[in-house]
């Protein structure tokens, strides 16, 4: 039951955002591009999801708890954390080198040039 009710509420309130950016009007120039699309569409609520350029690569079922470390098998570059534990974004294997902290509820936007292969619980 909780399970349901968090993915009601998380899909209201992406729902809600969405709404809100498409109705805020913006000054663009003819030279810019349209905003890329979010990639949630291609993420369910519950997980922690792993995309590359905006495109999907993986998805983790469970949030990797505090002082683990779980090794992706192909690198990403942004991370949506639909999870309550805070993941943090590897760019070495095995959790080492430069991270990045992505809280509950958090996009981390796309990091180009950033490779990341592993993940851990914060």
């Amino acid at each position: 039951m909780m399970k349901w009710v968090r993915r009601v509420a998380m899909t209201a309130i992406s729902s809600a955002f969405v709404i809100s950016a498409l109705a805020t009007p913006t000054a663009a120039s003819p030279a810019a591009s349209p905003a890329p699309v979010a990639p949630a569409a291609s993420c369910e609520v519950e997980y922690v999801c792993l995309f590359h350029n905006g495109n999907f690569v993986n998805r983790l079922a469970e949030p990797i708890p505090p002082g683990r470390c779980t090794v992706i098998h192909t690198y990403f570059n942004q991370m949506i954390n639909y999870e309550r534990i805070w993941q943090r974004m590897w760019t070495g294997r095995n959790c080492t080198g430069t991270s990045s902290l992505v809280g509950p509820g958090e996009d981390s936007g796309i990091h180009m040039g950033t490779r990341y292969w592993s993940i851990g619980g914060y």
